[in-house]
């Protein structure tokens, strides 16, 4: 696809697939799009390769000192199934992946029920709807099994700290009982944690009697 750009990246709850393309192309991009996330089949070379990729960047990722240390405060903070762990999961846990527990995530996530689209550009409404039903779906298939839940954290003022000699500057991380992602205070939450990691950076790095590379809550 001439002049097209697809990426993707993975955070705890979903993984985001781009597609940025001219406005002419806009019909195969989604087409294209669609194809990749459905109708992918893992080789067995291939699924073997992307292994090793990944066992790289979970190397690579284990020397950035940002993620070492978020990655401690999600192990100690959230007790959920799957949520305390790296996002990039381990070398150990990679190396015994295996094709066939990959394919039956595939099959059971990768639904049209289970996506949510979002579309910027220059196009009309009507017609991208029709493009998304073509390609996408209604939604209308089967629904997913139960996904892991957020609420189980820890919340009972524990301090935990890690001593660790890589670590030059200090990273302090705060976690608050949050409203759920429907909620109507779920917005005024969001602003309300931008102005408090605002404001400590701002108050509180410049007086604090030791280097800190970052506050956040």
């Amino acid at each position: 696809l001439r002049g097209g750009y697809n990426n993707a990246s993975t955070d705890r709850a979903a993984t985001t697939y781009l597609m940025l393309v001219p406005y002419e192309f806009a019909e195969k991009g989604l087409a294209l799009q669609a194809d990749m996330i459905f109708n992918s089949n893992f080789p067995n070379e291939k699924f073997e390769k992307e292994k090793g990729i990944i066992i790289e960047e979970i190397g690579q990722q284990s020397n950035d000192i940002y993620s070492f240390a978020e990655n401690y405060f999600d192990l100690k903070i959230m007790t959920s199934e799957g949520y305390s762990h790296p996002i990039l999961g381990n070398k150990e846990s990679i190396l015994l992946m295996s094709r066939e527990r990959l394919w039956y995530l595939y099959k059971e996530y990768y639904k049209p029920s289970n996506i949510i689209i979002k579309i910027n550009g220059n196009f009309e409404s009507a017609i991208v709807k029709i493009l998304i039903e073509k390609y996408i779906g209604k939604g209308s298939d089967s629904k997913i099994s139960g996904q892991p839940d957020f609420k189980k954290t820890n919340f009972d003022g524990t301090l935990y700290a890690l001593n660790a000699k890589q670590i030059q500057l200090n990273y302090y991380s705060f976690a608050l009982p949050a409203p759920g992602a429907k909620s109507e205070d779920t917005a005024a939450f969001l602003f309300l944690s931008n102005i408090l990691n605002n404001r400590l950076n701002k108050y509180l790095k410049p007086n604090f009697p030791i280097p800190i590379m970052r506050i956040s809550s």
